[in-house]
């Protein structure tokens, strides 16, 4: 399906690769309202964000790590952003994308999620009740297999002891630095699930993701085990498990839970 949002993606897609070869995509050119550099290619997806969505006559504010919220008088808010995995493009790494969502209220309130691989083109997008897809096709999570399985754990040096731990569990593990595409690779099967203790997401850096992976038959929890639920802004953070299967979370959680014994975990919020 071909929606407006998925339009505007699509575009910034089309601009970010147009500028590769004039390089220069890690200038830092400002500070993000997020309270992180923003890098040129950063600004240059936003300001596409910007004037394809007005061009696109999309009825929302916009919320992006780099602008804040900017108000428009819209009926929705457009969790964006514009580059996940800054870092990866930057390097040469091919593995950064576009995520976008239309929301209401809160991360519990997205009525549209679309995410952009940028160096491969793939496009995961769902719209609230009628499932996710990948470039059209119809998505659903994979069935979890004991003893078979490949999950995404984040190890950066804020990650606890208990995701070193974590790592004995699965077959194989991985970690690629965009948590939106990542979600949406436990969405389509390629992961059995994601999981961000340690160095906690926003909203901007979930929302499209969530929803594609809860229509795809996964879920997204925070520390404690709830559902996740985060409030449209660019300050609040969360620490991240995302799977396909109930079954398999709970065995997460059974696995964190029994790891805290040695491990203080960090709260799984901060307030910046």
């Amino acid at each position: 399906m071909t929606t407006p949002l998925v339009q505007v993606a699509l575009r910034m897609r089309g601009a970010v690769l147009d500028s590769r070869a004039a390089g220069g995509w890690n200038r830092v050119v400002a500070m993000g309202a997020d309270g992180t550099p923003t890098k040129h290619i950063d600004e240059l997806a936003e300001r596409v964000l910007l004037e394809e969505s007005e061009r696109a006559a999309i009825d929302a504010d916009i919320l992006s790590e780099e602008a804040g919220l900017v108000e428009r008088g819209g009926r929705l808010v457009l969790v964006a952003d514009p580059v996940d995995g800054t870092h990866n493009a930057t390097r040469g790494l091919p593995f950064y994308c576009i995520s976008l969502a239309l929301a209401r209220g809160s991360m519990e309130g997205v009525e549209e999620g679309v995410v952009v691989n940028v160096p491969t083109g793939d496009v995961f997008h769902a719209v609230r009740g009628e499932g996710a897809t990948l470039n059209g096709a119809r998505i659903r999570v994979r069935e979890w297999e004991r003893g078979g399985e490949t999950m995404s754990i984040y190890l950066g040096p804020e990650a606890p002891g208990a995701a070193f731990e974590l790592t004995r569990f699965p077959k194989r593990v991985r970690n690629f630095g965009a948590a939106a595409l990542e979600l949406a690779l436990v969405a389509s099967g390629a992961l059995d699930a994601y999981i961000q203790w340690g160095n906690p997401l926003r909203v901007t850096d979930v929302a499209a993701g969530a929803l594609i992976l809860r229509e795809a038959g996964g879920e997204v929890y925070d520390l404690a085990g709830a559902r996740l639920d985060m409030p449209l802004n660019v300050t609040t953070r969360r620490d991240v498990t995302a799977t396909g299967t109930a079954d398999l979370a709970a065995e997460v959680a059974a696995f964190a839970r029994r790891a805290q014994k040695g491990d203080a975990l960090p709260g799984g919020e901060a307030v910046a």
